[in-house]
């Protein structure tokens, strides 16, 4: 029997996992998700056992969508009873999205729900070899370091045309990149973004991980430590070119740039070279001076991320901040712990101890998850899941998981949110991992920026997780729950939202369930019901 006793309110932090969708039956209901009565609306999720491994896993979240009048809910025992409230304690990740890799689908990239796409775009890419040679048709080092800052700013008269060769830019983004699956170009694939509401992330490197861009023998133009005045111009007109063709030469709207990938990791494009934190902030501020330039011509903003590191305790991000504090606009880094609080919390603690403009710059986590294991498990599912639960409680503003697809073409090896199992043959046979499920889920209760709202949970199981969620149209409770346990009834009270009746369509991912509608619950009295499964 269900023993009663006293359970304060408190913060959603250290709660569980579910999640519902929720909305008033006297309110029109305006839900964007496809299939079902009204689209694929929330889940609110339970455990059930790993058939494959005969081990107990943890199960994940569900959400539920509230219309019409149902009957009062049965007499009967709960052993757990949650209370959401009517107050915002904070709000969960604006961005939630993925890195790219192999290929490029929209589809795929809808179908998740994700609003942020993380894109190589580098040197390597983009610029090859010097632009410049473009002008005069002379592929050499001569025009290194040229033109100049000032004279590419005097050139404003002609669009740039007589400074930046435009032909080669359009070129570069129209190139088929005959590696790529899907969509191949790189204006193909900003173009699906755009268009279906996704804010593209450029990465701006020099060198990369291959000691690219430099692709003839000896050649000598790409900028390299040490920085002087001839690598400051070449990168300022790097980064100018790009942004100027995506948002005045085209219409994106892109306004999120990242300075380099993982300066402090050897092997990177930039530490091999004898790159140093003073160099890094010298890059940071002529990025940010150059591509607020370039959108200054568009009306947009700049949200520079920076200083993209490997490792959240690097020197990198004090120096960034005590050097270039006013040309960073998010700090971003990555982690592919399983418990990603300590880095979060070591972070905030940085940018508050080094702050000379003023400002607490919010937090972008742009790699993590599976480097080198796979998403094909309901225990990584299940971790990951964990994971966005901690990054919305600690009001992490952007996340991009690594990775969208598989980069490896090893068979079992599914290093991707979804595994291209035809490796090589273009990507027709994509499959979905365990994880590409549960974080489906869990985006639908999180993305946007939605109202985390305070609860409160008198239960006799400590092994549940829980979070509320409230935009304009809906409420979302999430619950993940342990696996292992006994069938557990839940007594869910939505009275102090006004969500009197209606009802709720509850979504689950288990080992049984892959984010589909399990029930459809009656809301009476402001009281919802249901029982959590054994596993």
């Amino acid at each position: 029997m269900f023993a009663p006793k006293f359970c304060p309110r408190y913060p959603l932090a250290f709660l569980l996992l579910l999640s519902l969708l929720l909305a008033p039956a006297d309110r029109p209901k305006q839900c964007k998700f496809r299939g079902g009565p009204c689209g694929r609306p929330p889940v609110v999720v339970a455990a059930r056992p790993d058939a494959s491994a005969g081990a107990t896993t943890r199960v994940a979240p569900t959400i539920m969508d509230m219309t019409q009048p149902p009957s009062p809910p049965p007499r009967t025992a709960y052993s757990t009873r949650i209370t959401l409230h009517d107050r915002a304690i904070g709000s969960s990740p604006p961005y939630i999205g993925a890195t790219e890799a192999a290929g490029f689908w929209i589809e795929d990239l809808d179908d998740l729900g994700v609003n942020t796409y993380r894109l190589w775009t580098k040197m390597a890419e983009l610029e090859w070899w010097d632009d410049d040679d473009a002008m005069d048709g002379q592929w050499d080092d001569s025009e290194y370091g040229t033109p100049d800052i000032a004279t590419i700013q005097a050139d404003a008269g002609s669009g740039f045309s007589n400074t930046i060769p435009w032909a080669w830019w359009d070129a570069r983004f129209d190139e088929v990149q005959s590696w790529r699956y899907g969509l191949q170009t790189r204006r193909e694939i900003i173009q699906a973004l755009v268009q279906n509401g996704i804010q593209p992330i450029m990465t701006l490197r020099t060198y990369d991980d291959q000691g690219q861009p430099e692709q003839r023998p000896a050649a000598g133009w790409a900028p390299r430590p040490p920085v002087d005045q001839a690598f400051l111009n070449e990168w300022w007109e790097h980064c100018f070119a790009l942004a100027y063709w995506l948002n005045v030469r085209n219409d994106y709207g892109v306004t999120h740039f990242e300075v380099l990938n993982e300066p402090d990791y050897p092997g990177q494009g930039w530490q091999e070279y004898g790159g140093t934190v003073t160099d890094y902030v010298s890059l940071t501020l002529a990025a940010h001076d150059a591509i607020h330039y370039a959108n200054s011509f568009a009306g947009l903003p700049v949200y520079m991320h920076a200083p993209v590191v490997a490792n959240y305790g690097s020197a990198y991000v004090a120096g960034v901040l005590d050097g270039a504090d006013q040309a960073v606009q998010v700090v971003d880094y990555h982690d592919y712990a399983d418990n990603v609080r300590p880095g979060i919390l070591s972070l905030r603690s940085t940018i508050a101890r080094h702050n000379p403009d003023g400002i607490r710059e919010p937090i972008w986590n742009s790699e993590w998850g599976a480097l080198w294991s796979s998403y094909h498990t309901l225990q990584r599912a299940m971790t990951t899941a964990d994971q966005l639960l901690t990054f919305a409680e600690e009001g992490v503003q952007g996340l991009t998981i690594f990775n969208m697809y598989d980069w490896s073409t090893t068979p079992g090896q599914n290093y991707g949110l979804i595994d291209l199992q035809d490796d090589g043959m273009g990507g027709a046979l994509r499959v979905p991992s365990e994880t590409y499920y549960a974080y489906r889920l869990l985006v639908r209760g999180l993305r946007g920026a939605k109202s985390r709202l305070e609860l409160s949970a008198c239960s006799t199981s400590t092994a549940m997780r829980m979070m509320a969620t409230r935009d304009r149209d809906n409420v979302y409770l999430i619950v993940v729950r342990d696996a292992g346990l006994a069938p557990e009834n839940v007594l869910v009270d939505l009275s102090e939202l006004g969500l009197n009746s209606g009802q709720a369509y509850l979504y689950e991912y288990s080992a049984a369930y892959k984010d589909e509608l399990v029930a459809i619950l009656p809301i009476s009295a402001g009281l919802l019901t249901f029982t959590a499964p054994a596993r």
